[in-house]
């Protein structure tokens, strides 16, 4: 499971939100009690965190463009 607090940031959230959606289609997946609530969850936060990123980005294009 990849956290956006794990330090993992430079984990691209799309291709997150993929591996989670390709886990959530595997049978074994939900031989895990709870594992498919986990995923799910997960999942929930990858909106916020293409946002945080998004902004971050923009924060940093307005920064580099100040300097020319």
């Amino acid at each position: 499971m990849v956290s956006r607090s794990s330090g993992l940031r430079k984990v691209n959230p799309r291709s997150v939100r993929l591996a989670f959606v390709a886990e959530l289609q595997q049978q074994k997946t939900y031989e895990k009690p709870g594992r498919a609530q986990a995923i799910n969850r997960e999942l929930l936060e990858v909106p916020h965190w293409l946002a945080e990123l998004n902004a971050k980005w923009e924060e940093q294009v307005r920064r580099l463009a100040a300097l020319y």
